[in-house]
């Protein structure tokens, strides 16, 4: 059942492993298993490789990441838990050019019951990929969610938040909310606005009993994080 795939550029290596993992996203109203979010695990040699270091020793590289991206992608969709939605990130700054927001839009169109879930970043320059892509795959159809909302590198702004149907809080700005009232108060009323509108809320980064007690006094309909990895699932693909 255990497969594995091979030739993933990181740097100067030859040859490196991809896991794909399946984080589960609770229904805090009903304890069920709302989604899972499709995550990359990547290995060389025995030793686990950081992803965000793997996506971005390729940034200046974009014709390479987007191969891994679909290769990344294809491999989450292949392994994905039957029968339930499935959360996949996309990295803006991937998205450098009318062709390849269009590639992408059209991926995520033809899957069935896939969101896509935008990452943070600070760039200035994936804000404003950001836009295009929510523009262009909105009319596509596609299901969005934004990634770790109010943090500091959050992508945040109005022209997105009208658009996405998910919204995922930061662990962070979670964290900081039980022990400061001021923000726990700014957290509060902005889970209420977005479950005034109609979005879906995630909270991210739950690991303890505690923490699950604060995610549900602060409403939020879902929970993601580490108190539930015995409910997590690895999948790992050859492809010679």
């Amino acid at each position: 059942m255990i497969k594995r795939e091979y030739g993933i550029p990181y740097k100067c290596t030859k040859h490196c492993k991809i896991d794909v993992e399946y984080q589960p996203i609770i229904n805090l109203s009903t304890g069920e298993i709302y989604a899972y979010e499709g995550l990359a695990r990547f290995q060389q040699y025995n030793q686990s490789l950081p992803p965000e270091k793997v996506f971005k020793s390729l940034l200046h590289n974009p014709k390479e990441y987007h191969k891994l991206e679909i290769k990344v992608k294809l491999l989450q969709i292949k392994h994905r838990p039957i029968g339930i939605r499935l959360f996949l990130n996309i990295d803006p700054l991937m998205c450098t050019s009318n062709k390849k927001i269009l590639f992408w839009s059209d991926f995520f169109k033809k899957q069935d019951n896939v969101t896509m879930e935008i990452i943070e970043s600070k760039s200035k320059q994936a804000l404003i990929n950001s836009k295009e892509i929510y523009k262009v795959a909105e009319a596509f159809g596609v299901n969005f969610a934004l990634d770790d909302v109010l943090s500091s590198g959050s992508l945040h702004c109005m022209e997105l938040f009208s658009s996405i149907d998910t919204v995922k809080i930061d662990r962070n700005i979670f964290l900081k909310a039980q022990s400061c009232d001021k923000k726990k108060e700014i957290l509060v009323n902005f889970i209420e606005m977005c479950l005034s509108l109609g979005k879906t809320v995630i909270q991210e980064g739950i690991e303890t009993s505690e923490q699950l007690l604060f995610a549900r006094e602060y409403k939020v309909t879902h929970v993601q994080g580490y108190l539930y990895r015995d409910l997590f699932e690895y999948k790992r693909s050859l492809v010679p």
